[in-house]
């Protein structure tokens, strides 16, 4: 099974347990995927991730569209405010016009 963990934060220093999912990433590279943008002021001129808030094409592009989907086993679990559920939905269930019943949204 595949896990991807896409994750945005305004600054590097802001980033939750770095240092453990960087070591879990290095120890599960086929398995443990992670996609982080930061969307603050001071982008560090090293930052190898994204830059600014996860848009629909980061999504397709990141994840390849409903036929990468339906080929894998994964899951899907995306957690935070209101606008990043509702951009998962339309991604997932409208744009690419996949139901997958390990796709959950949670709002916190």
């Amino acid at each position: 099974m595949t896990f991807w963990l896409l994750y945005s934060n305004r600054e590097i220093e802001d980033v939750l347990m770095r240092e453990e999912l960087e070591s879990l990433q290095k120890r599960f590279p086929s398995r443990l995927h992670i996609y982080h943008t930061l969307t603050g002021n001071t982008i560090p001129p090293t930052w190898l991730g994204g830059v600014g808030r996860l848009t629909p094409a980061n999504f397709k592009w990141l994840f390849g569209g409903t036929q990468k989907f339906a080929e894998k086993s994964w899951r899907a679990i995306v957690c935070g405010p209101q606008g990043l559920l509702d951009l998962a939905a339309t991604v997932f269930f409208m744009d690419m016009l996949f139901d997958h019943p390990d796709v959950v949204l949670l709002d916190c």
